[in-house]
């Protein structure tokens, strides 16, 4: 079992156009998740947050 407990208010996104380029996401509320597998764990955060696996 993975869990996950996200939470922040200092979180950047990197654009992929520029090396050095971050971009803030804001402030995060708290979400918390549970999978069977690391890569299902990353799958849900990533689909909670609107990106990739990447």
């Amino acid at each position: 079992m993975y869990k996950a407990h996200v939470y922040g208010t200092m979180t950047f996104y990197k654009d992929d156009a520029s090396i050095d380029r971050k971009h803030p996401f804001g402030t995060l509320e708290m979400y918390d998740v549970e999978a069977d597998s690391l890569n299902q764990l990353v799958q849900r955060l990533a689909e909670h947050f609107g990106t990739d696996m990447k």
